[in-house]
């Protein structure tokens, strides 16, 4: 009797380990970072979602691996020449991680 009991805990513990790998697999593949448009890592940080009063929203990305900031704005990735946020004091200490 112990023994089968034994025998389906373990089973239990073997089927939930499992299902927290497949589902682990499952949100990673699903789940899509924005890839850099200067280095193409994957390591891109979200940094501000922008909506103006008069003209479609854009969101700021910065990207870990080269330092690069880009905004996609309408479907479109814009690499901004020079940062506006290295400097600051606030926004620089989170891009800088």
């Amino acid at each position: 009797m112990i023994r089968l009991m034994i025998i389906i805990l373990g089973l239990f513990f073997l089927l939930a380990a499992v299902y927290r790998v497949l589902m682990t697999i499952g949100f990673r593949m699903a789940f899509q970072f924005k890839s850099c448009p200067v280095c193409s890592s994957r390591r891109s940080k979200f940094i501000a979602y922008i909506q103006p009063e008069k003209d479609s929203p854009f969101s700021a990305y910065s990207c870990i691996s080269c330092k690069t900031e880009y905004v996609e704005h309408e479907g479109k990735i814009i690499v901004r020449e020079e940062s506006k946020f290295k400097n600051n004091p606030i926004w620089g200490n989170i891009i800088a991680g």
